[in-house]
């Protein structure tokens, strides 16, 4: 699948981005929201967004928000290191897959992405 990962933290970001290919999925990144915003505009190819929620400027809910009001509907996962950025209805208000706090292991994301690839699959 091809994955879109949005963290403004150059280690995490190339840390996820190792773990997804190892796992056997094509990345993109972005460092910020605007960043991933064009590249949602430029790219029909993305499957999967895992965005963190503490993005600079434009933080991972709007952006979120904003990814819906342009009518995508591709799954999300929401990434926090800030268990108080999990805000109770917005989840589910945004359709976001799953929320889940940094740091995650690669286990973790291959039990989502197998999760993922079935929603997909089933559309």
């Amino acid at each position: 699948m091809k994955v879109l990962i949005v963290d403004d933290n150059k280690e995490v970001l190339s840390t996820t981005e190792l773990m997804l290919k190892a796992l056997g999925h094509k990345t993109i990144t972005a460092e910020n929201a605007e960043q991933a915003l064009e590249t949602l505009g430029d790219r029909k190819d993305i499957e999967i967004i895992f965005t963190d929620l503490g993005l600079p400027k434009i933080d991972g809910w709007e952006f979120i928000r904003m990814i819906r009001a342009n009518g995508l509907k591709m799954p999300i996962v929401a990434v926090t290191g800030i268990a108080r950025m999990i805000a109770n209805g917005v989840q589910e208000e945004l359709n976001v897959h799953r929320v889940i706090e940094k740091p995650y292991k690669l286990h973790e994301l291959q039990s989502i992405l197998n999760e993922l690839e079935d929603t997909i699959d089933d559309s």
